[in-house]
């Protein structure tokens, strides 16, 4: 042991956790080359290969699973001797952080988290990306992101998720050109023009799954991937569009809308907030992913 770099045993720790060495790298405040060569080290000091490559991802061997539990036990220790106080001050924090959503959660919920993060934390700094097409785990894992809310479940093993609510779906429409009332029965209701919101890629669009080959019937007059188009549409169109209920009642609200409960059911989808669990104790990060959880509350009505 008088030979050990106890420097090693962060790195260790990090490699451990994160299975990949940019995040552990990251999370130590070295190069990425610099985790590399502590890795090389420590696979001599061991005789193991601690993580190896396994379907296109690093995975711990047996050997290093046994070293896991140990390792975290010391710096839990450490930590409990060493920190005496691990508040946040928010007014000197400058950390930044990348929240990756869905449009729909950009319009309903970003707006109110941003205002909030300013009164509290006027020197931290969020990017709001869109989902698009991409892989959120993979992003979490390489640090491009470090929250992605949505229809997520679990991940792998050092992925966390804290589910926030469960999403239902209303119709909305313009009462100028339509009855005051949406008709409930299924059939006259199929025959309405619809404005249809495009799938996203990896998300099974809502609609099509809850009405199976029934789908086939329905009025399709407009589809649009652009949320914040919606709102325009059926100002100017007669068109019904079936939405999540908070957008629903949202642009109900703006803009002198109505809405009704579509005539058959759709299935409740879960909203999640996931990040990676390497930042489980960075105090930034807890606050920020406490407040996200505790300030998104969707308008149903």
């Amino acid at each position: 042991m008088d030979k050990f770099d106890l420097n090693l045993l962060r790195s260790l720790q990090l490699l451990l956790k994160t299975c990949n060495v940019t995040l552990a790298a990251k999370a130590q405040g070295v190069s990425q080359s610099a985790m590399s060569y502590n890795l090389a080290r420590l696979r001599t000091h061991f005789g193991d290969e601690l993580l190896t490559r396994q379907g296109g991802k690093m995975v711990m061997t047996p050997f290093a699973h046994g070293l896991q539990s140990p390792l975290e036990e010391v710096f839990a220790s450490l930590e409990a001797l060493t920190v005496k106080d691990k508040s946040l001050d928010l007014a000197q924090c400058h950390e930044s952080f990348v929240i990756a959503l869905p449009d729909i959660a950009e319009a309903d919920f970003a707006p109110g988290l941003l205002a909030l993060v300013r009164r509290e934390a006027p020197n931290m700094t969020l990017h709001f990306n869109p989902l698009g097409s991409i892989d959120v785990y993979d992003e979490l894992d390489s640090g491009s992101i470090h929250f992605a809310i949505g229809a997520y479940l679990e991940g792998r093993v050092h992925h966390k998720r804290k589910l926030m609510f469960y999403e239902q779906f209303l119709c909305l429409y313009n009462p100028a050109f339509f009855d005051e009332i949406l008709p409930d029965e299924l059939e006259q209701w199929l025959a309405l023009p619809h404005l249809v919101m495009q799938e996203s890629k990896g998300e099974p669009d809502p609609l099509r799954r809850a009405l199976g080959k029934t789908y086939k019937r329905l009025k399709v007059a407009a589809t649009t991937s652009r949320l914040m188009l919606v709102p325009h549409l059926i100002k100017q169109a007669p068109v019904v569009s079936t939405l999540p209920s908070s957008i629903a009642m949202r642009f109900a609200q703006q803009h002198g809308f109505k809405v009704a409960v579509p005539p058959f059911k759709l299935k409740e989808v879960p909203i999640a907030l996931v990040w990676h669990a390497s930042f489980d104790k960075s105090p930034a990060h807890v606050w920020l992913r406490n407040t996200i959880s505790n300030s998104f509350h969707p308008t149903h009505g």
